[in-house]
């Protein structure tokens, strides 16, 4: 057997998704990157899709494009949004 040790995407793509733990609801979006770009975009979906009366809260891990001047200004401008990142050096939990 011939095993291949380098690592390919082959045309993997990144998944955002949200679940609305009132509904069971869940938004998804797909992008053939993870960029800031792309998450302030899946971030702009969900604010599309929920109510204005409803707070939104982000549960997300600690990849730099969640914290970039992007996503922070998009975020000045969404205060009914909240970011909540998992702890540090814990990617057991995602």
């Amino acid at each position: 057997f011939e095993y291949e040790l380098e690592y390919k995407r082959n045309g993997a793509l990144s998944l955002c998704a949200a679940l609305d733990v009132a509904t069971g609801r869940v938004e998804g979006m797909t992008a053939a990157r993870h960029t800031s770009a792309e998450f302030v975009r899946f971030l702009g979906r969900l604010v599309d899709v929920t109510p204005k009366r409803r707070t939104i809260h982000v549960i997300a891990d600690n990849l730099a494009t969640h914290k970039t001047k992007l996503v922070a200004a998009w975020l000045a401008e969404h205060p009914r949004m909240t970011m909540h990142f998992t702890p540090t050096y814990s990617s057991w939990l995602n």
